[in-house]
């Protein structure tokens, strides 16, 4: 009887994996900085759970920071009238896939609104195939024609790009404790 997962038969084994909600949690809590929301009157929001409370003096809520009660996350906080915060950064998770190195690119958002649990979103935008003699093949999303270093079209399927210097990106944090080749000419 022919495999469930395939058209043709044959089980998809060399497919990468989405990414794992472990890895998500861990972008979540380490990539993002984790602000608390301080007005004018004192009263400190975690934008993480948003649960509001009643702080000290500016100075010392600005310079320690606060732990949230509820959620337990260690706050930076700010004080400011602004109630929606945005943050954007890149998350690269490697691995080795058929003699390959495997560098996974993701972009990981966050929306944050004063009084509301915080939005999360994680989408692989490109990867990046490694031989061992040093070659290699861009695969990504598409990204539109003003070049904002966040901006990608989603909608847009993950395929074989040609080189070009907006699919190098630098990532903010490295998901570590995978596995890493030896490739030649990479120093």
């Amino acid at each position: 009887m022919p495999a469930r997962n395939s058209p043709y038969g044959k089980p998809r084994q060399n497919r990468i994996k989405l990414i794992t909600k472990v890895r998500k949690q861990w972008a979540y809590q380490n990539c993002m900085e984790h602000i608390g929301r301080r007005t004018r009157k004192g009263v400190i929001t975690c934008l993480d759970c948003g649960h509001s409370w009643k702080g000290n003096s500016e100075l010392s809520d600005n310079l320690l920071g606060w732990e949230c009660p509820v959620c337990g996350v260690h706050l930076k906080v700010t004080t400011t009238r602004k109630r929606v915060f945005r943050q954007e950064k890149y998350l690269c998770a490697f691995m080795v896939k058929n003699k390959f190195q495997v560098l996974r690119f993701f972009h990981v958002t966050a929306f944050y609104k004063a009084g509301q649990k915080a939005q999360y979103s994680t989408n692989e935008v490109a990867r990046r195939w490694i031989a061992l003699d040093g070659r290699h093949v861009n695969i990504a999303r598409l990204r539109p024609l003003n070049f904002g270093y966040y901006i990608w079209n989603f909608g847009s399927k993950l395929e074989i790009r040609p080189e070009k210097s907006w699919h190098n990106l630098s990532p903010d944090y490295i998901y570590s404790g995978q596995k890493l080749m030896m490739i030649a000419g990479i120093r």
